[in-house]
């Protein structure tokens, strides 16, 4: 209990990854077609692959793969911001 509420004030893993995907909505759009569901899928697996909650991850096979190089794009996309190089349609 005392370490669920040592992060209680911190934002939970799908609020930080909308505020990144919303920072860098203008290139992730171009990849990806519903933004709310793709959070939702990968949080959940995020989840399921963690803590072994629900029967089954959300994304599976083919459809984790590609939620994977679309995580991948958006870390890379994160660093290209830090580093100083803007990015333009």
């Amino acid at each position: 209990m005392r370490d669920g509420l040592e992060h209680s004030n911190e934002p939970s893993h799908g609020q930080r990854l909308k505020e990144i995907y919303l920072d860098l909505s203008d290139v992730m759009d171009e990849f990806v077609d519903d933004k709310k569901r793709f959070i939702y899928q990968v949080v959940k697996t995020r989840n399921q692959m963690m803590h072994l909650e629900g029967d089954s991850m959300v994304l599976e096979g083919n459809d984790l793969a590609l939620a994977t190089t679309r995580l991948r794009l958006l870390l890379e996309l994160c660093l290209l911001k830090e580093i100083g190089i803007v990015m333009r349609r």
